[in-house]
């Protein structure tokens, strides 16, 4: 894997697993579910609905998030699926940035 990709979650039955036994995190502007995986790293998934913007503004939302779990290394050995909370016009990227560190220590909690 290089240093600079993520894994991403594709397959249905994967999201679906996800949803189904995963733990709950709600922030200020994104909700997410994740599930402890065997593989040391992060894989994220995203469930963006084009009633929250338009293709343009869901696939910002996506890269952004993606960045900053590459760059941030948050959630190790951990698979996420992530929504959008709110509208995605009304998302600024240091809200998005507060949300994931946030994540990040709901994650370390359910550890301990």
């Amino acid at each position: 894997m290089s240093k600079h990709r993520l894994d991403r979650i594709r397959k249905s039955w994967h999201f679906r697993k996800i949803l189904s036994k995963g733990k709950r995190f709600r922030g200020n502007v994104i909700r997410a579910k994740y599930i402890r995986n065997t593989l040391g790293r992060i894989r994220l998934g995203f469930s963006v609905s084009a009633k929250t913007g338009n293709a343009v503004q869901r696939n910002l939302f996506k890269r952004r998030l993606r960045q900053y779990s590459v760059e941030k290394r948050v959630l190790s050995g951990y698979d996420a699926v992530i929504f959008p909370q709110v509208p995605l016009e009304g998302i600024s990227w240091e809200e998005m940035k507060k949300d994931m560190e946030k994540l990040s220590g709901a994650v370390e909690e359910s550890e301990a």
